[in-house]
């Protein structure tokens, strides 16, 4: 009789220690669904540029651009989208393509001084890659 007992006090206490840890785990599910459920699903300009600087934190910068071409195709006046995809552009070596967007933050908000600095470094990346004059003429044939 004893024996019985002590099986039963063990599978209840068995039952309720994995209660609890179901309990935990759905826990942990539902925090981490009200954390990044925000991030999965983006509807709004704000939240496709926080979602675009955060791939460019991670150093994947062609879903950035992605990320920052929603945030500009819903607010097209959202000055920090062109300034933030100008970045990600400037990381991939895409001078031309970020210097455009540098200007356009420019026009929307002219005290964006960091869009005018970027833009300055894009510049001179733009420059480094032009081919001097005296490259670009052909040597004389002697004859």
């Amino acid at each position: 009789m004893n024996e019985m007992k002590n099986k039963v006090n063990y599978t209840l206490l068995f039952q309720k220690k994995m209660k609890n840890k179901a309990t935990q785990i759905v826990m942990v599910a539902l925090i981490a669904v009200s954390i990044f459920a925000p991030i999965v699903n983006a509807k709004t300009a704000e939240e496709w540029n926080e979602k675009g600087v955060s791939f460019v934190k991670a150093g994947e910068y062609e879903k950035a651009t992605e990320c920052f071409d929603k945030a500009i195709e819903l607010d097209p006046m959202d000055a920090e989208a062109y300034h933030n995809r100008g970045l990600a552009y400037y990381a991939l070596a895409q001078y031309g393509r970020a210097i455009e967007d540098f200007d356009k933050a420019i026009e929307l908000d002219p005290n964006c001084t960091e869009a005018y600095d970027h833009r300055e470094i894009a510049l001179s990346k733009t420059r480094e890659k032009e081919p001097t004059q005296s490259s670009m003429t052909t040597p004389e044939k002697k004859v």
